[in-house]
């Protein structure tokens, strides 16, 4: 650590907020940020492929000499422990030098530029020295519509590491910049800061593994470059457990990023590309693999997801600029601001499917690039479930990508990366596209609730009977006047944080007639509101009978008379602080 303005490796860890998202969806997130970035001045698709690949025995060993993990890590392990949140590391390094086998996970993208540019500048065109050495920069060109801003995304690379480290491997254009380099090859770790037995000097964390060089008086680690850099992933490659084709000619430009001992689910990465890429991987301009330690490729199909079919669909409507207006489904554009685009919009009332997943009432967010920014609760559950697709209009769209944050999960209007660049004109953009969303989405679930209105005398009835209900009493009223019943009607009600419970029993009076009756139950959900109700079609609810046996609960039929007294309980989970009311609406069947 520098005597002047020291700094370590824990400003760089937590620099990275990212929010809500797994450890596979950052990791899905950033290397189709990378890749997509990397391949958009590149003709062809973009390929990006995630693969397992393991290191066994004598290669593991081999493979630790090679990087000379032992003498340059093992030493630092005690210095490692001192504190409880950096003893995962110190036990990975112990692990990595015991046990018999490594996983890795390696990320490759093709069709891209690669990591060219100088290796120790930091401008815009260096793009190794930015991925590899760099901490946190947020200075990508304001003049393209880039997916990524800040790169401090590449963190999740390392802490996805048991070991902190991850190899660089790359292959680019050479040109002057580069310095006659066309291939370069580093390994970096980001350890916690700690102290070496060798000597009593206090190390920032950061670690390179390369080339030796001597600039300005003291030595430092270079990349590895050309055929040295490329005997060098060769021998990664021979090490590997079924001798993994991961090799890389001149003439193939891109970018290897393995990490070590990572902790990452191939699913779930795959499941998070279709999450977050669809439109990227529908439109052609992304190709995404995944292939097992066994060499087993598999691809992406979010056409094949019944919880994403809805927003697929509703994405392409946005694409195709064609207003709709039906009470189920809207497509429609925003207003514009000081004529300038905001983009489309498409709301659906959701499927099923849709409206079971954390999806449900949220609007998916994206400003071109392909990627989905975020899928941004929206309007109530207090509502019919609902979803939507906005597509951000190319004049907002540098305006959206200054608001973000490092996650890029969020639209902010008060970013100040957006203030700097673009000042209130750009404020006011972004905090008006936020706006309309929320407001449209909210005022589309609105009108997908039919409202159901009640006569005087039934509101009182319903006011009498949600008040006995909510109070836990039981309630056994007699129907408005000159409306008779052969039968009783009793409720009751209990209700917890988590369920909500309602019962009833019918049972005769003196209108029962002698003779058997069929009658029919038909429960239903509604929200009480002060002069009406309205329905909740798809609030999932159990029905069980006296013996406490779940019956379907769609048309309930009994055979009715004197002496017989049915029961039914309603059961549904999650009330909420709404006012749910259950309907028992009870008829005699026709004929009966």
């Amino acid at each position: 650590m520098e005597g002047k303005n020291p700094s370590h490796t824990g400003i760089f860890l937590n620099a990275y907020d990212k929010r809500e998202f797994s450890s596979e969806e950052v990791i899905a997130r950033e290397g189709g940020q990378n890749a997509s970035d990397a391949g958009r001045d590149i003709p062809g698709t973009t390929v990006l492929e995630f693969q397992k690949i393991k290191f066994k025995g004598k290669n593991k060993e081999k493979l630790i000499r090679l990087f000379d993990f032992e003498s340059a890590l093992k030493t630092r392990v005690k210095g490692m422990s001192e504190r409880n949140q950096d003893k995962p590391v110190a036990d990975g390094i112990k692990e990595l030098l015991k046990t018999d086998e490594i996983t890795c996970l390696l990320i490759r993208d093709f069709h891209t530029c690669g990591l060219g540019g100088k290796w120790d500048s930091f401008e815009r065109g260096n793009h190794f020295a930015r991925l590899v050495t760099a901490t946190n920069l947020d200075d990508k060109s304001d003049s393209e519509n880039l997916g990524g801003s800040f790169g401090a995304g590449k963190t999740e690379y390392a802490k996805s590491s048991k070991i902190r480290t991850v190899i660089y491997h790359s292959v680019f254009q050479e040109t002057a910049e580069s310095e006659g380099a066309y291939r370069r090859l580093m390994a970096a770790g980001v350890y916690p800061k700690h102290t070496n037995e060798n000597d009593s000097a206090t190390y920032s964390g950061f670690g390179y593994f390369g080339t030796k060089v001597k600039r300005d008086g003291r030595y430092e680690a270079a990349p590895f470059v050309n055929e040295e850099a490329e005997s060098i992933w060769n021998a990664i490659q021979e090490l590997t457990e079924h001798n993994s084709d991961i090799s890389r000619n001149k003439g193939e430009t891109g970018t290897d990023i393995l990490i070590f001992m990572d902790s990452l689910d191939l699913a779930e990465i795959k499941r998070a590309i279709e999450d977050y890429y669809f439109p990227a991987l529908l439109d052609g301009q992304l190709a995404v693999h995944f292939i097992d330690f066994d060499g087993e490729r598999e691809s992406p199909n979010p056409n094949d997801r019944t919880d994403l079919d809805q927003f697929i669909n509703l994405w392409k409507r946005s694409k195709e600029k064609k207003p709709i207006k039906k009470d189920e489904l809207v497509v429609d554009r925003f207003r514009k601001i000081k004529d300038k685009n905001l983009g489309w919009y498409a709301f659906e009332e959701a499927e099923e499917d849709e409206a079971k997943t954390k999806k449900n009432n949220t609007v998916a967010l994206s400003r071109g690039t392909g990627m989905i920014i975020n899928y941004v609760p929206c309007g109530s559950d207090r509502y019919e479930s609902a979803v939507g697709f906005f597509e951000a209009d190319d004049d907002v769209a540098q305006y959206l990508r200054s608001s973000e944050n490092a996650a890029h999960s969020e639209w902010n209007s008060d970013q100040d990366r957006l203030k700097n660049a673009f000042g209130e004109d750009g404020q006011k953009t972004v905090a008006s596209i936020n706006k309309q969303i929320k407001d449209k989405f909210g005022a589309f679930q609105r009108n997908l609730q039919p409202d159901v209105s009640y006569s005087r005398t039934q509101v009182g009835l319903l006011s009498r009977l949600l008040s006995k209900a909510l109070s836990g009493k039981a309630s056994s009223e007699t129907p408005p006047e000159g409306e008779r019943r052969p039968f009783a009607v009793e409720t009751d009600h209990s209700r917890s944080d988590s369920q909500s419970i309602w019962s009833l029993i019918i049972s005769e009076n003196e209108d029962t007639p002698d003779g058997e009756i069929d009658i029919r139950v038909t429960p239903r959900i509604a929200i009480a509101g002060d002069s009406k109700l309205v329905a909740v079609k798809k609030k999932p609810f159990k029905v069980f009978d006296g013996n406490g046996k779940e019956v379907d609960g769609e048309n309930l039929d009994f055979k009715f008379k004197k002496g017989v007294e049915i029961k039914l309980t309603v059961k549904f989970d999650n009330p909420g602080n709404l006012n749910y009311l259950v309907k028992f609406p009870v008829v005699v069947s026709e004929g009966g």
